[in-house]
């Protein structure tokens, strides 16, 4: 055999910290969309948008479709909202541009970090890399492909050289 129980034994280390980075992914994405269908629920209705809960729901459905998720949910508030006034129209599409935004720059690299133990900085660097290399897929892909190559540094990194690049907090980076 090519190494038996201690290749066993590392492919099961290895498939645990994958299994538990892509856990932490989709829960993350879950505490993302939920944030966003609350704050775009609540602003609408404050406006009196017409179906504001359901067009939250909508939107925290449609959040994990980068680009085309938000504006197919702003398409539908506006249309609601339209029913109303054309103001009113503007004034929700204007709301969930700003929801998105905060949401991406604020909720979502801090969760995210949290749940796959990286840094917000390398979150975001890792979104823009990976729309960079692979548009749409690359945005869906970022984040659990850099949280699983960052556990697999640090798990090799330590078993190689001896030494501890974690600490109490996380990793060094």
């Amino acid at each position: 055999s090519l190494g038996g129980p201690k290749r066993k034994e590392e492919a099961s280390i290895l498939g645990s910290k994958v299994s538990n980075v892509l856990g932490g992914y989709l829960r993350g994405q879950f505490i993302v969309s939920i944030s966003t269908g609350i704050l775009v629920s609540v602003g609408l209705s404050i406006m009196g948008v017409p179906y504001a809960l359901v067009l939250g729901l909508l939107a925290a459905v449609l959040n994990v479709i980068p680009w085309f998720g938000p504006i197919i949910t702003e398409i539908i508030s506006a249309i609601s909202a339209a029913f109303v006034s054309p103001w009113l129209a503007l004034a929700a599409v204007a709301w969930i541009v700003v929801v998105q935004q905060l949401t991406d720059m604020f909720i979502t690299p801090r969760v995210m970090s949290e749940q796959v133990d990286l840094h917000p900085l390398l979150v975001i660097f890792s979104l823009l890399v990976g729309s960079a290399l692979a548009g749409l897929v690359g945005l869906l892909l970022a984040i659990p492909v850099a949280a699983i190559a960052k556990g697999l540094f640090v798990y090799y990194f330590e078993k190689w050289t001896d030494s501890k690049l974690t600490t109490q907090e996380g990793a060094f980076f």
